[in-house]
């Protein structure tokens, strides 16, 4: 009987998930209308010239990848300014990059460089082009480093990392990042941090 249940089971929980056919389009609309929302509270693409905000749902999303959101600008802002790092030490990693919003904001901190992870090449060229045109005068860390590439395969560099996660990517995908994270970390012991929004 349990075995009957399991394709049963399987197949609805495939259409509940956030990236499946039912919440995906539902999620995506209401991401729409809250990134305008705050996109015209902060304005900011509007004060720096880049393309953050608009949502994109993606006709190359692969299965266990979401659609592209941005963060909140000021949610960002606050948790890094929270977590009070030496300058010049830690690497900002930001796991699903999209358009670089997360990288930009980051910039913004005295990293020692900024990582951007990205499997989508129509988003990885957005954010090499939203880094060619963010210059505010607060910018600290030029050091970008983009990578269009599957996140399982990424591996750590020497610094400390600050790994930034925006609800990127499904279960399987995040237990890999964090395996990998832990690899690294037992390979050459160093202080991390995980940022998951």
């Amino acid at each position: 009987m349990s075995v009957l249940r399991q394709p049963r089971v399987s197949a609805f929980r495939s259409l509940l998930e956030l990236n499946g056919p039912v919440l995906g389009p539902a999620l995506y609309l209401f991401e729409s209308v809250r990134s305008y929302i705050e996109e015209r509270k902060e304005a900011f693409d509007a004060r720096f010239g880049t393309d953050t905000a608009a949502p994109v749902l993606g006709r190359d999303r692969t299965p266990g990848a979401y659609f592209y959101v941005a963060t909140t600008a000021s949610v960002i802002y606050e948790i890094l300014s929270s977590l009070a790092l030496p300058p010049d030490t830690f690497a900002f990693v930001d796991m699903g990059s999209g358009k670089g919003r997360a990288l930009l904001v980051a910039s913004e901190f005295a990293f020692a460089r900024l990582v951007g992870i990205e499997l989508s090449p129509h988003l990885h060229r957005i954010a090499q082009d939203n880094i060619k045109r963010y210059s505010p005068a607060s910018q600290q860390c030029t050091a970008f480093e983009l990578h269009c590439m599957d996140v399982v395969d990424y591996e750590y560099g020497p610094e400390p990392p600050v790994l930034f996660l925006f609800d990127p990517f499904g279960r399987e995908t995040l237990q890999s990042v964090i395996a990998n994270l832990e690899a690294s970390l037992r390979a050459r012991p160093r202080d991390a941090y995980v940022v998951y929004v």
